[in-house]
Formats: structure tokens, sequence, C-alpha cells
């Protein structure tokens, strides 16, 4: 009997099989024989770890088995080369994958199993378009160098050899080196250094290159490099003199697609028709890390050794050429913007400066710059997603019903990959020392312009494309003590097509896992295949938030070195710019609707551009009551290059800035907070760094001072006339509740608690203080979930993926895991007093009248509400019960409850929730065991029922089953 449709974001709650291919010998295997072992001659990889994902005797068959045994509905096929083979040759359109996969996917048939596999992704389908296809796609490396008085240059630059990810290794083919003279100026004592755009002359006819074969080196992570110098004599008679710079450019071919040209589409069309044509009826397209060709060692290069290459293609160029202006056809000599702390050659002060070229001397100049490298990233992140999600849209044409594309864009996002001291290394931890939860002066660089090259940096993009979409962030053995990423997930969910996202996590002991998890399903964030008990109680939903925060894309335009806001604040929902133009609208009662949450104040993090509709939201959110937090940066310019700062001042009641090109460098000082923030405690400034640069201002008449520092205002508050509030903070207001430095810094939650941007009696303002200790959240059904906090354990252990129980124990000896226990004791929780105990998380869900609706623990024999005292089990279990919404019932149900209790025990529901139930109803109430699958009910067994409760004898059979309480 169906019970539940399996339909929108119940989808993504099917089981589902993977099968990870790590090594091209497997299709052999596979079509020579499915029973074959798979895995036994398998290699290591360019992983590290000490074993494999699988036994070595494992099969195809095995695998499909599995997967029907425990009742998957999906048979999921990737590859991921890190825990297996050293070469790639075969592609989706390559005849041994098609066969191979048709073999998978007529066996996952044959069992009952839908299919899905890894042949859309950039990273997968590129080798086999430049099998077929010119051009391909390019990536251009640069490096800056000198020209002495005779016009000699030499510039030694790392060879791109080989580049390697989760996808398998490529080789890059070195098609031509370029060389630009310019002649720049530094501009005071600032950073920036003018180069007029029109004066850069193309001397490559004079350029010679040199590679040193011999010197190439294959990393352990698959990185393939070596030296190569690029050189010449510019022997011009009219050389200009002052030209005394050069940019070095080797331009590879790559074999992946050229995305802007128009057979890029049609290509990932036709593998699609390829697949169909053979057979081969798709339900999903696995979408691991999603992004173009880039190479994935941490530790080769990074931050100041990083590869500095973009991609670029003839057609991106005129692209961009067509879009912003005719001098950027010959792209290629504007890469010289792009250049970044690469004057180590001048040695001294200048020589280590992070010196960045800019296209004027004045302030609009620079911004100009800014939006220039904006743009490029933007254009080519919104070119990728679009072709994916043209790709996908053909494939549902094709095959019918959705495409899931499950899995996530993070792939080395920050901070959790960002170095914060000199040589760290991913996945290697420093015992709590220099923070990764802060900006100190031990900070050396993001790891953002990684994926930004990689064209994954914008989350919110590959949000369209994905299905459910997650995160990685604590990933490693970072556990994400900010809940920063739990917040991302949330985000994503509540802006995806299946409104669901999940936080996954690896590279810490079990316990800490744990601890980590509880705090992921009080979100309602945790990965679908670890937990569903809490999210049915939850309404398979994220948490609410009263604060939606802009998500800072623009910090990593300005300055590479800097990706993430290091605000990484868990008590908001994130949101980029060009995503709240296209979901928000503002209501009557003052507050920002997103698909369908509303929101009480909107946070502006750093964005040095904003659109004008934005500035048109604002004024509108604040006429209407709103509250508008803007920090740090102020905008000059819009994002059509107009100027967009007297609009801005007006709005929040400032008569003048300080120049924002740099800020103001105030490290060590203390900023102080009055009027309306009176009560927010003084905030250090750390660094002297762009993020925690400060822009003076001088408020108008109509606003108020509310932060100073050195005699300089730094906040100021303007009252709007329909009782909105605009306040500027022209500072980055730290939030650390992880004590990262020593003590919990809660700036950025004392303000906006100040303004009113929280319920007064919401679970925010109970959660966040340094003395809660748990972290409490609702959700849109009215469900309430409870953890305890773990924010103050730092990580201290190998972020390893496969674990050693005994390295785990040493590197846990003697620290005080937090608790898992809950004890509640009469807590006043929205209005009403609860007591419980048990461990790990409590959800529970109350109706308008204080029903119980539904209840999820574990460790537990019930809970205490208002006094009410509701005992399911006679002793602790683990157990969860809830009633299903009346919209997601199948055909011919009226009522449903789920239950589930993970030992034999006599459990006792209080069904008087249960929708057109009563005594009455007894001869058509049945109760149900779902042997196989949550949506589909079978066998019955005995229940008593008394009209009021339901008891159900579970035996060893039942025990860790959906019961299903059925009215038909």
């Amino acid at each position: 009997m169906e019970i539940i449709k399996r339909e929108g974001v119940w989808c993504l709650f099917d089981k589902t099989v993977p099968l990870i291919l790590t090594d091209e010998k497997q299709l052999e295997i596979i079509l020579k024989d499915p029973a074959q072992p798979l895995f036994a001659e398998e290699e290591r990889g360019y992983s590290g770890e000490r074993r494999g994902l699988y036994d070595p005797e494992t099969s195809l068959i095995d695998i499909v088995k599995r997967g029907q045994e425990q009742g998957a509905q999906r048979l999921e096929v990737s590859y991921d080369f890190f825990f297996g083979g050293k070469k790639r040759t075969n592609y989706p359109d390559s005849g041994i994958t098609v066969a191979a996969l048709k073999v998978i996917h007529d066996l996952a048939e044959k069992h009952g199993l839908d299919f899905s596999a890894s042949i859309i992704s950039p990273l997968d389908i590129g080798g086999g378009y430049a099998q077929k296809h010119e051009p391909t796609g390019f990536t251009y490396q640069y490096q800056e160098g000198l020209i002495d008085k005779e016009g000699n240059y030499s510039v030694d630059m790392v060879y791109q050899k080989q580049w390697c990810n989760n996808k398998g290794p490529i080789e890059l083919k070195l098609d031509k080196v370029l060389v630009y003279a310019f002649r720049e100026e530094r501009l005071g004592n600032t950073s920036f250094f003018y180069v007029n755009p029109d004066e850069i002359v193309d001397i490559s006819s004079t350029a010679h290159c040199q590679v040193d074969e011999a010197s190439v080196t294959i990393t352990g992570a698959g990185y393939g490099y070596g030296k190569m110098r690029v050189f010449g004599l510019w022997e011009d008679p009219e050389r200009i003199p002052g030209f005394n710079r050069c940019l070095a450019v080797a331009v590879y071919k790559t074999p992946e697609l050229d995305y802007f040209s128009p057979q890029a589409l049609p290509y990932m069309k036709s593998i699609i028709d390829l697949h169909k044509d053979a057979g081969i009826d798709y339900q999903g397209f696995y979408s691991d890390e999603m992004h173009i060709q880039f190479d994935w060692d941490l530790s080769t290069h990074f931050g100041h050794e990083e590869i500095n290459t973009r991609y670029l293609t003839g057609s991106l160029m005129g692209e961009y050429a067509d879009r912003y202006g005719e001098q950027y056809r010959n792209f290629a000599r504007y890469l010289i913007y792009f250049s970044y702390h690469q004057h180590d050659f001048l040695g001294g002060e200048e020589g280590g400066l992070p010196a960045q070229h800019v296209f004027g001397k004045d302030e609009k100049s620079i911004y100009q710059t800014w939006l220039f490298r904006k743009r490029y990233f933007e254009l080519l992140q919104r070119r990728v997603v679009d072709l994916c999600n043209a790709a996908k849209d053909y494939a549902e044409g094709l095959f019918g019903g959705p495409i899931m594309t499950r899995a996530h864009a993070t792939w080395q996002e920050s901070p959790t990959c960002d170095r914060f001291y000199d040589r760290s290394i991913f996945t290697e931890h420093e015992g709590g020392r220099p923070s990764r939860y802060e900006y100190t002066p031990s900070y050396v660089w993001s790891s953002s312009i990684r994926e930004n090259i990689s064209a994954c940096y914008d989350y919110f993009l590959w949000n369209d494309f994905l299905t459910g979409a997650g995160t990685d962030h604590p990933e490693g053995g970072n556990i994400d003590r900010n809940y920063y990423a739990q917040a991302l997930a949330c985000s994503f969910g509540v802006l995806n097509k299946f409104p669901y996202a999940y936080c996954g996590s690896w590279g810490s002991p079990k316990e800490v896992l744990r601890r980590l998890q509880n705090i992921g399903i009080s979100y309602g964030t945790t990965d679908w295949r670890v937990e569903l008990g809490h999210s049915l109680v939850q309404g398979l939903s994220h948490r609410l938030t009263d604060v939606l925060a802009l998500y800072p894309l623009e910090l990593n335009y300005v300055e590479e070195r800097f990706g993430s806001w290091m605000v990484q604040y868990g008590y908001c929902n994130y949101i980029t710019e060009g995503k709240l133009l296209e979901n928000a609208t503002v209501t009557g009662r003052g507050t920002l609707l997103v698909k369908g949450r509303e929101y009480r104040a909107l946070v502006v993090l750093f964005e040095p551009f904003v659109r004008r509709e934005t500035l048109e939201l604002i004024r509108d959110f604040l006429s209407r009551g709103g509250k508008v937090v803007w920090t740090s940066i102020y905008p000059l310019l819009a994002e059509d290059g107009e100027d967009i700062l007297p609009a801005w001042k007006e709005l929040f009641g400032i008569r003048d800035v300080e120049s924002a090109i740099r800020g103001t460098a105030m490290p060590g000082e203390t900023i102080a907070f009055r009027g309306l923030l009176a009560d927010v405690r003084p905030m250090q400034v750390l660094t002297d760094m762009l993020p925690d640069r400060v822009y003076p201002c001088v408020p108008g008449e109509k606003a108020t001072v509310v932060a100073v520092a050195r005699d300089k205002v730094l906040g100021a508050a303007r009252e709007h006339a329909g009782g909105g509030l605009a306040l500027y903070l022209g500072f980055r207001p730290r939030d650390d509740q992880s004590c990262s430095t020593g003590q919990d810094i809660d700036t950025l939650f004392s303000v906006l608690k100040s303004v009113g941007a929280y319920d007064p009696d919401g679970l925010e303002v109970k959660s966040r203080p340094a003395g809660s200790r748990y972290n409490m959240n609702r959700f849109p059904n009215g469900a309430v979930s409870i953890a305890n906090h773990y924010r103050t354990f730092y990580e201290k252990w190998s972020g390893r993926f496969f674990r050693d129980e005994k390295e785990d124990a040493a590197a846990l000896e003697g620290r005080e895991l937090p608790p898992v226990e809950i004890n509640l004791r009469e807590m006043l929780i929205l209005g009403h007093t609860i007591t419980y105990t048990g461990t790990d998380v409590l959800t529970y869900n109350l109706g308008p009248a204080g029903r119980l609706l539904g209840f999820a623990g574990s460790n537990t024999k019930g809970i205490t509400v208002d006094g009410k005292k509701y005992e399911f089990v006679q002793e602790p279990a683990d157990l969860v019960w809830t009633v299903i919404p009346e919209e997601q019932l199948a055909a011919g149900i009226k009522s449903l409850f789920l239950a589930r209790v993970d030992r034999p025990t006599r459990l006792t529901l209080p069904l008087s929730g249960l929708p057109n139930a009563s005594r009455e109803t007894a001869p058509s109430l049945q109760v149900r065991v779902c042997d196989d699958s949550l949506f589909t009910a079978g066998r019955a067994v005995p229940y008593e029922w008394d009209g009021e409760n339901l008891a159900v004898n579970i035996s060893e059979e039942e025990a860790g089953k959906w019961i299903a309480v059925i009215l038909v």
C-alpha cells in the first residue's frame, strides 16, 4: 500500500546505493564479468589514504544486490580517482564507458533500481570534447617580471604539466607564450600600482620559452609541474622609457569544453542522446564537486605560490567584449589586472606588498578594476552553470521526471581550506594555536581564489542546478564551531527547487562527528542517508531565522588573498544579491519574504558594488519597518559602473565618507559603542588586513553616532519614517562563539539584538549567548529541536577520511568532550514549559492548542509539556513519531502517523492529533509495517486504541522499522 507520494523533497530521501569507480580498469572488469572483484588490483591513487572505499573482493553484482536488499531506489555511479587510479583515457562518450554503463544500468534495472551516473559534469565531459573539437578550453598562466634598460627580460614560471582532481589527472599542453610590456606607478604608500590600459604593449614576437622537462615532478597528490623560463630582448627603437615591467603569459590547451562556444551545449546533449540510444535511461546525474578543470594539490601550490591562471577562450573574450567594451576583445593583456602579489623580484618593502594593478589613480578607477574582475568571474560561472542546467533540462525532456543531480559545488571552500599559518596543510591540525575561525596576524591566504579559478565560487548559482544541494565545509577534520556551514546549508535548501540541503562532514573522530551531527539535526541539515526521524518531525525543512545576510562574494574580487567573510555566523541565513533580487519581496508587516521565509533584518557584509534595484528594495524594506545593517566598505559604483554613492548615503543618513580604496588600518584599536548600541561590548580590531580595515564616516542630520574609535565615527544609525532602521557600521563586526582567540566575541549578535533584528523571545536569543548550553531552533511547521553546543571544543586530530581508532583515542585523551545528555527542567521555550531527559537531540512539535503532533528523541521514555506527561515507552529507547501532512499523502489515505522505535517494547502514541480520527473510526484504522520502503506499508500488526492513545507491541522483527498508522 502506497502511503506517501514520492515527489518533491521526498525524492531526496530515496535510498541510493553508490558505485564509485576509482580506476579505469574497473570498466574492463565490468564488461568481462560483473561477478568478478572490481577492486582487487586497485591502486591507492593520489589520496594517501590507507585503504580503499570497498572490500577488494566486492563485485558489481555484490553492490547491486546490496542496494536491492537495503531497499534502495537508485544506483548512483561516479568516478572518484581520489581513491584509486592514476590515469584516465575514457570519458562519457567513449565506447567502453557507454558499454560498461549499459551493463551496470541493465543489472540495476534487473534488481529494481533506477540509474544515475556522472556524465555531464565539466570535469568528466571535457576529455571527450577535446578529442573531437577545436578549439578546446585554454588556461592562461601569468607572471610579472622586469625589463632592464637594454630591453632584456627573463621571467621564471612554474611549468604546468598535469593537473589532478577527483575525476582523474589531465595533461596540459603548452600552446604558446605571450609577453606584454608596461609601466606602473605606485599610488602613494598603498599597494595599488597604476597601469594605463592604453599603454600596454604586446611584445610577444620577442618572446622565447625554455621548458626544463627534466625538472617535471608528479606530487603525491597528482600535480605535475616543473621549471620554465620566458625570456627575450625588446629591441624596438620606439620603446618608451620607463616601460620596465612585463607580464609573461603561458597559454595551455586543456582537455575541456570551450564553454562559450556554440558547440558546447550540442555536445553535452549529444552525450545524453548517445546513452539513450544505447538503451540507458537516466533518473539522475551524480554531480559531486561541480567545477571546471583545476588542480587539487593544496600543499604544493597555495596562496602566494598559487597557479596564477585564468580560463580563457576566444569565444569568452568575445562575449566579455560584447558586454563590457571592445577593448576587452584582446583580453589577455588585461591579465595584468589579475596579477596580485607578484612583486617579489623587487625585494624589500615593495617586493612584499600585496600589489595589484589598477586602471587609474582615482578611487573610481580602482573600483572599476575590481568590477572588471568581478564581471569575469561571474560571466564564467554563470555560463558553466547555465550549460549544465540546459543539459539537465534536455535530459528531463527525454527521460521524463526529475533528473536528480545530488551532491555539492563546494570543493576547496573557505574557511575550511584556508591557510592560517605559514606552511599549514589541509587535514593537518595545529592544536588550537592559530585560529581557523578568525583573522589574526598569522593568517596567510584563502582558498576561495581556487574555487573562483575553477568556476564554483558562487555556490548559490550551482544551487540552481543541484538537487537539494549541500556543503562539505566541515571536512578534513574541521568541525564548524561557529555553525556557519549549517547556516549555509539552510540557505541553499530554502532557495532550492527541492528545498532541503545537507551539511556533510568527514575527517574527525567518531564521537566528535556525533556531536557535529547533532547540531546538524537541530538545524535540519543532516544528510538524508544518515538520519530521517527528526527531519520528518521538522516537516522536511530547515530551521527558521529572523536574519538574512548578503553572502560576500566580492571580497575575493577586491583582493584575492581573502575569501569568506570571517564572521562565520550561524544565526542567520545567507543569500547573494542576485538571488535576493530574484526572490525577495517586502511584506506589509515590514519583513523580507524569500521563498516563504520571512526575515526581520537584512545584513550587508561586504558589498563594494550594489545594484540600483537592491537599494530600492532596501528603501522599500526600511519604509515598512525593516532593519538593515550595512557593514564594512561602502558602495561607490552600481554594478553597471555608474555612481551609486549619493543614493546609498541618503539611505543611511551619511553626509560624507573617507576614501575607501584601502580603508583605515587600526590594528589593536578598540571600537566603542554608544546610543542605540550602548549595550554592545567594546570590540578590538585584530589586524591591518583588508577585512579589518575601517571606513570612517560623517553622519548627517538624520543620523546618530553609534560607534567610534580613535576620534573617528565608525557607525551611524538613521531611523526611517515607516519605523525602519538603517545602520551603517564602517568595520567588520566580529562574532566568534568558538572562542578561538580566547573569548567569545559576540559583536554582530549583540548589534542585531540591540536593533530588534531578533524576536526577543526567539530561539536565536536563547542559543547564541556564551552561557547557553543548548542550541535551539524552530521550524516552519512549529517543531522545535534542541542539541548541546560543541562550539568551544577545538580541533586537534588528523583530518584523514578513514579513521584510526587508536590515533583518535590518543587525540582525545585527557580532553572532556561536550555532553550529549539533554536535561530540561521546566524550561520555558516559546511559551511552553518543557521537561525532558535524553541524549543527542530532542525534536517536538506542538499544535496550536498545545497538542503534541510529533516527537523524536534518543535514550528517552517521553516528554512533559506544560505539566502534561507523555510516556511513549516504559524503558529508555530511541524513538520518533509524527503526523504526516495531508498534502503529502498518497491517494486513498485520509490520515497518517509514522512511528519508529529502535528496540522491542510497548509503544504508546497519543493519536488524538491524528486528523479525521475518532473512536468511531476504529474499523478504518490500520497499523502496518514498512518493511522495505518508507513510502509503502506492508503487513499488518496488532494494536490497541482507546480513541486517544494507540498501543503497539514492537517485536524484534518490527524494531527499527517504520510503523504506519493509517486512516483510509
